[in-house]
């Protein structure tokens, strides 16, 4: 028992060694997750929309502005753009006339794959919400009926998915330090 209070002791005193890197372990992951959430948490889509004289591109903008949580905020914000502004953009969207029916068209520019995907589905949902609009009553009706008075915002989820990362950083830090001191 003697050599175990011994040995209890002597970490204890390693570890007040080590208090510098204890304090860069809690320190850099939550400088990381700010950094993260700054730039990967984007819960609306700016979308490109080219305005011309298609009735339906009115549609999908109204159509756009009421998509997203009953608590929280829109998942798009649409942007009309005119046929003379420069079009360097990730993704444009414009609608055309195709054997009497308005067609959206969405190009994409130099981007991932699961922001494509995230750009096909926000389209998508407006496309449907313009269709369950239009078949009037025999629309299939979706009530939401929310548990929390706000939505909860994704980098708090971000943020609880980041604090095992940081024990596990701390631990790597603060042991292999005290392991260097100890030969």
């Amino acid at each position: 028992m003697r050599r175990f209070k011994y040995l209890l002791t002597s970490e204890f005193k390693l570890a007040l060694t080590a208090i510098p890197i204890q304090v860069i372990a809690i320190i850099q992951p939550t400088i990381l997750f700010l950094l993260m959430s700054a730039i990967l948490v984007k819960p609306t889509f700016d979308m490109n929309i080219r305005m011309n004289d298609e009735p339906f591109t009115k549609d999908l903008v109204q159509a756009m502005q009421t998509i997203g949580s009953p608590i929280g905020e829109t998942y798009i914000n649409p942007i009309l753009i005119t046929d003379n502004m420069e079009a360097n953009f990730q993704q444009i969207i414009r609608v055309e006339n195709r054997d009497d029916h308005a067609v959206a068209i969405q190009d994409f520019g130099y981007i991932d794959s699961n922001l494509l995907k995230n750009y096909r589905n926000r389209l998508t949902a407006a496309g449907l919400t313009i269709w369950n609009r239009d078949l009037g009553n025999t629309a299939i009706e979706v009530n939401e009926i929310p548990l929390l008075p706000s939505d909860v915002p994704f980098g708090v989820y971000f943020g609880m998915g980041l604090l095992p990362t940081a024990v596990f950083i701390a631990a790597i830090f603060t042991g292999s330090v005290l392991t260097g001191q100890d030969f």
